[in-house]
């Protein structure tokens, strides 16, 4: 890769400080207006002559692992960006947990705080829809981020899911020249993001007949629980399995499955084709994969924090008035899901080759830091008809 996914505009010590923050700010899951230390301004998103005031609410369902922790705190970082600039009054974070009806309260008290912009990264495709209909009677704009939203109220602003994860299905089925036998590890069932990810990787594995799926397990995105089920697939499948297809979220759970099995890299029964994640301890891991077995290739396609980053350009571009394109060929209206859905282009991809450089660049970031990415400011202004 030859392009850099480093915060722009926002110090690591900044980072370092908001990573404190948002843990604590997820643990009360309230609503809780954020304030602090504000970055220096680097958008360039001008605001047109007698926009309103807006006032953000940005809510998260489930949460509790370190991308969505990222996820948030990249929020937090850019709308102070856009605060000090002054294309925002205010906002509000809420972390709402995995049921679907906290997530409406949590909204409900949103909206009770007059935010004239809601993005909101989704328990559920349709469940939420009740009071995303309250939302959009009470003027306000809603964004969804990350995951979709079936709602003829909502503009999703996301990436094609089932691309993403088709993507790195085929380069599996590549790989392994359309012959071996695999495991796929997925995220939590029922999210949008996920069904949408298993619908991308079936439609590609239909293709390859030779290629036998031993096991289905859900990670739930959480490399504990993808350690846990994993286990006993290494027991059943040991020295059987060619290749790992997995969501991120699991790489350091199946990793460690292998490790407590007793198979290391070098080793025979050691896949040597695998779908990895893109945190700094899965980086350095993947550098000691490749020393072992020269002959073993990873690949991830980022799936970045920063979604809400992209949500918070988009939505403020909407409440200052700005107008969709939808001419866009990466736009649609009522056809995937019922309103508009703003399909991001795919952030770019991590090969064996990538690894060295990343993490030099990042070497002094925490284990936990995701290789994160915003789609630039000059392609989000593609997607609409500037004013004026």
């Amino acid at each position: 890769m030859s392009k850099s996914y480093i915060l722009e505009g926002v110090s690591k010590s900044v980072v370092a400080i908001l990573v404190i923050v948002i843990v604590a700010v997820v643990a009360i899951a309230g609503v809780i207006l954020m304030t602090g230390t504000k970055p220096a301004p680097t958008t360039t998103t001008p605001t047109p002559t007698g926009a309103k005031e807006i006032i953000v609410g940005f809510n998260v369902g489930a949460y509790g692992w370190p991308w969505r922790t990222q996820h948030i705190q990249d929020f937090i970082q850019y709308a102070e960006i856009f605060k000090a600039k002054g294309l925002i009054k205010d906002y509000y974070v809420t972390a709402s947990g995995p049921e679907v009806s906290a997530q409406i309260s949590d909204i409900r008290g949103l909206i009770q705080k007059g935010v004239n912009v809601l993005i909101i990264n989704p328990n559920s495709l349709t469940g939420l829809n009740p009071v995303i209909e309250e939302a959009h009677k009470a003027g306000i704009i809603v964004v969804a981020t990350d995951q979709p939203i079936d709602s003829p109220y909502v503009v999703n602003v996301v990436i094609d899911h089932s691309e993403w994860f088709a993507d790195m299905a085929e380069w599996v089925a590549q790989q392994l020249g359309g012959k071996g036998n695999i495991v796929i590890v997925t995220g939590i069932s029922g999210h949008p993001a996920n069904i949408a990810r298993m619908q991308g990787a079936h439609a590609v594995l239909q293709k390859y007949p030779g290629i036998k799926v031993l096991a289905e397990i859900e990670g739930a995105w959480n490399f504990d629980i993808a350690m846990e089920r994993m286990t006993p697939i290494i027991q059943r499948y040991r020295c059987q399995i060619d290749a790992v297809l997995e969501q991120d979220g699991h790489f350091l759970g199946v990793y460690k499955a292998f490790e407590l099995a007793g198979i290391k890299p070098g080793d025979p029964c050691f896949p040597k084709i695998w779908t990895m994640d893109y945190t700094i301890a899965s980086l350095k891991i993947w550098a000691d994969i490749m020393k072992a077995d020269p002959q073993f290739k990873g690949y991830v396609r980022l799936n970045p924090p920063g979604y809400s980053v992209d949500a918070l350009k988009f939505a403020v571009r909407l409440a200052q008035g700005w107008q969709l394109n939808m001419s866009h060929p990466r736009i649609e209206k009522g056809k995937t899901y019922s309103g508009i859905t703003v399909w991001l282009p795919l952030p770019p991809a991590i090969t064996n080759d990538d690894v060295p450089k990343l993490l030099e660049e990042y070497k002094f970031m925490e284990d936990t830091y995701q290789i994160d990415y915003f789609v630039p400011d000059e392609i989000v202004d593609q997607y609409f008809i500037k004013p004026g």
